[in-house]
């Protein structure tokens, strides 16, 4: 049947009002998230039954593969992706488009435009759920400790931001410039030892292998712990009581900066996003 087009704002609006009133359970809803992935981790690469497919399967697994890289994505894109999981047939497309058809009436989908070619997924919604409700408990139970480390000699004054960071000491701050991969750096560098002046241990946040080969390489950072993202998911970036700088914090997914502030939440830690603005992550 015909139906309008959802309205995105209108359905987070929606969404935002029910949780406030039943209770959004972050954990619950995080070790749900882990146990599927397992799941589909463990479950064997697998041909689909093509004698009785189940379409709704096939549309879940191509709209969770698109949100995993994009936080939008178009009807070609999903029809693609779906067609592409079903065995060459006739009919395919036709059974592809009634799958679609019905994950947009479950709202699994939710149409971005009037015609239907533009979505966002639930997934998305339910991530960026999840993040503003981290992003709250964050600021609600963390703290940032100040212990003076004499032995931290600054050289220069710092910039009128990172001046403000150390003075408001917030458990949560931004901090955003241009200047290329040497900005970045700079960028890092002042943080750390502002965080290092105050006596807190640091770990940096890498973009890529590439930002960490880089920012390593820096004198004012020899010694500091700089990673990837992996240190994320085996829980290392969490220094308890300290700070974490993440490079490039633009580029973060919505599934990464859940991962964040989850590990920052648990082990008060301060979070410190450095961003580049480069480009959005898919978050």
């Amino acid at each position: 049947k015909s139906k309008e087009a959802i309205d995105p704002a209108e359905k987070m609006v929606e969404w935002m009002n029910t949780l406030k009133e039943t209770g959004f359970d972050i954990r619950g809803y995080r070790e749900a998230a882990d146990a599927r992935a397992a799941e589909l981790a463990r479950a064997p690469a697998a041909p689909v039954n093509t004698d009785g497919p189940d379409i709704t399967d096939v549309v879940t697994k191509a709209i969770a593969g698109l949100s995993d890289r994009k936080v939008q994505f178009t009807y070609a894109d999903l029809l693609a992706r779906t067609v592409g999981q079903l065995e060459a047939k006739d009919g395919v497309f036709e059974l592809a488009r009634k799958g679609i058809d019905a994950a947009i009436e479950r709202e699994q989908l939710i149409p971005l435009d009037r015609e239907k070619g533009l979505f966002t997924s639930n997934i998305h919604v339910l991530d960026e759920l999840a993040v503003k409700a981290l992003s709250q408990e964050v600021q609600r139970q963390n703290h940032v400790s100040v212990t003076s480390d004499a032995s931290v000699v600054r050289q220069a004054p710092f910039s009128d931001a990172v001046s403000v960071l150390a003075q408001d000491r917030p458990v949560m701050g931004i901090v955003s410039g241009q200047g290329g991969a040497t900005g970045q750096r700079e960028r890092v560098a002042e943080l750390t030892l502002m965080a290092r002046e105050q006596g807190r241990d640091v770990h940096i946040l890498a973009a890529d292998n590439r930002s960490r080969d880089f920012l390593a390489g820096d004198v004012r950072l020899a010694g500091e712990t700089v990673t990837g993202k992996s240190a994320l998911q085996d829980g290392t970036a969490f220094i308890p009581g300290g700070t974490l700088i993440v490079d490039q914090a633009e580029k973060l997914s919505l599934k990464e900066t859940i991962s964040l502030l989850d590990g920052a939440m648990r082990h008060n830690v301060q979070v410190l996003l450095s961003d580049s603005g480069k480009r959005s992550g898919t978050g």
